[in-house]
């Protein structure tokens, strides 16, 4: 696993990220991202690292706030 704190700092980024694209109102967006260890966390049906579990429900829950949104690694 890569980084503890990296992936936690990536992972809060993603979050507090869709957050505010929430609070501003959009409703359709398209994540690219480097870390294959969040965009499959945060796919249905992954196993999730429990050092990270409770940041990628949050991530989950804000996702769901969405009409459309897609997570792709680059």
């Amino acid at each position: 696993m890569p980084c503890f704190a990296i992936v936690v700092a990536e992972c809060l980024a993603l979050r507090d990220g869709l957050a505010y694209d929430v609070h501003n109102g959009w409703s359709k967006k398209m994540i690219e991202g480097d870390s294959m260890l969040i965009i499959h966390c945060v796919n249905p049906a992954a196993s999730i690292p429990r050092s990270i579990r409770l940041l990628v429900h949050d991530i989950i829950l804000v996702r769901s706030l969405f009409e459309d949104v897609a997570f792709k690694k680059v």
